[in-house]
């Protein structure tokens, strides 16, 4: 579905299969499916994604150390948890700028940026483009 985040969990899935193709060539077994505790972090990032979560929260979720979960997440995700986290509220952003008139600012909190200057900063890094020149179609 859409609003929950699947276009950067297809690009996730996508680079698990990469990866596979690579394990491949040089013998390694391929893997079958994401970890379970990788699928409950990934869950809680969906459900719960717009409000403050914590590393610790996303690690204790999969029921694993800090560092375990850190490392486990990169290598199956390709990126680090709060990164991915990131992406998944700029891509919610982009969908709400794309169909509604909510005002960036709203849309910022909406998303679960505290300050709408942060999420203006992380939108143009992310896409090049500020939100509201997104919204006007800037190229």
């Amino acid at each position: 579905h859409r609003d929950r985040g699947w276009p950067l969990l297809a690009a996730c899935l996508l680079t698990q299969l990469l990866h596979a193709g690579e394990r491949c060539r040089s013998g390694a077994p391929p893997p079958t499916a994401l970890p379970a505790p990788i699928q409950a972090a990934l869950h809680l990032m969906e459900v719960h994604g717009y409000r403050d979560l914590t590393l610790e929260d996303l690690a204790a979720e999969a029921r694993l150390s800090l560092r375990h979960f850190s490392r486990l997440f990169r290598e199956v995700t390709g990126f680090p948890p709060c990164s991915y986290l990131r992406r998944l509220r700029l891509e919610k952003a982009r969908q709400l700028l794309e169909t509604t008139r909510t005002p960036v600012g709203v849309i910022a909190e909406q998303v679960g940026f505290r300050h709408a200057t942060v999420f203006i900063q992380q939108f143009r890094r992310q896409y090049r483009v500020t939100p509201g020149g997104f919204r006007r179609g800037a190229p």
